[in-house]
């Protein structure tokens, strides 16, 4: 929702309607398109519907929050949670909403496949092509050394790729955070 307002607000003006000699406006040809509307969200309500603001990452990406799911950056000194170049941003703590669990934001050298199959590593995943925001992406699936499953896309970002990749503590956890997961993904836009 501010992504969409920030882009209205730095774009061109609308020329204006044209007019006769004495200025007088002449009617235009009615459009040759039927005006579209969104589709109805579904899922979480965003925070932003629920009158919050929605500061997401400063770093990496920007997306809506679900309710209750709070933001914070990863420090640039951070390694603990580097993985095989794919260098964490930003974290969406889980925790707030009742679940256990973070979605990290990571930005990679590589592009989204291989960044992708770094971050999954030797765990047999099942790879597919996503529409990430309004970008193309590619997501993959797959389940954590503990047994947990874990769920991640990838998009093409300023100088490599961004990931979103989000696991929860087991199983339940992770279905209760999906729906943010999936929010995340509809409304995704690389920084």
């Amino acid at each position: 929702m501010l992504t969409l307002l920030a882009l209205a607000a730095c774009s061109e003006p609308e020329p204006s309607a044209p007019s006769t000699k004495d200025n007088a406006p002449v009617a235009s040809a009615p459009a040759s398109e039927p005006a579209r509307h969104p589709p109805a969200p579904s899922g979480p309500t965003p925070a932003a519907a629920a009158g919050k603001s929605v500061p997401t990452c400063t770093k990496g990406l920007a997306f809506d929050l679900a309710k209750d799911w709070k933001p914070r950056p990863v420090p640039d000194d951070t390694k603990e949670f580097d993985v095989a170049g794919n260098h964490p941003v930003c974290e969406v703590d889980g925790k707030p909403a009742g679940l256990i669990g973070f979605m990290r934001v990571y930005v990679s050298p590589k592009q989204p496949q291989a960044a992708l199959e770094a971050q999954v590593g030797t765990a047999k995943a099942t790879y597919s092509e996503v529409t990430v925001g309004r970008a193309a992406g590619v997501e993959a699936v797959w389940t954590d050394t503990k047994g947990a499953p874990v769920r991640a896309f990838a998009v093409q970002g300023g100088t490599g790729s961004v990931l979103l990749v989000w696991g929860g503590l087991d199983a339940e956890e992770h279905e209760g955070g999906r729906p943010a997961y999936e929010l995340a993904k509809r409304t995704a836009v690389p920084l």
